[in-house]
């Protein structure tokens, strides 16, 4: 469809090449943050759980001037995909 995937995580490297190349088959990259620097820039809300961190679970499809278009959130990964393909497909429309 012309879009690019990257996954982004609260996560260090280490872990993230461990998730991505384990669950994801290496289908996508998955971007390490654990500064929280591009999580914060983007507003994603971070649930501080004991010693760890869990951001969550945005979606988001930026168009070819560099704005969001479309956001989607919900912890669950079930719908993310299709409701994302569905903006990007409205955003190849246009």
């Amino acid at each position: 469809a012309g879009a690019t995937l990257i996954g982004m995580s609260a996560d260090d490297i280490g872990t993230l090449q461990k998730f991505s190349t384990q669950a994801c088959s290496s289908k996508f990259p998955v971007a390490a943050d654990p500064d929280l620097k591009v999580i914060k820039a983007y507003d994603s809300a971070l649930i501080r759980v004991g010693n760890i961190g869990i951001s969550d679970r945005i979606s988001y499809v930026i168009g070819p001037d560099g704005k969001v278009v479309y956001a989607f959130s919900d912890r669950s990964p079930d719908k993310h995909v299709e409701n994302t393909m569905a903006a990007v497909r409205q955003l190849q429309k246009k």
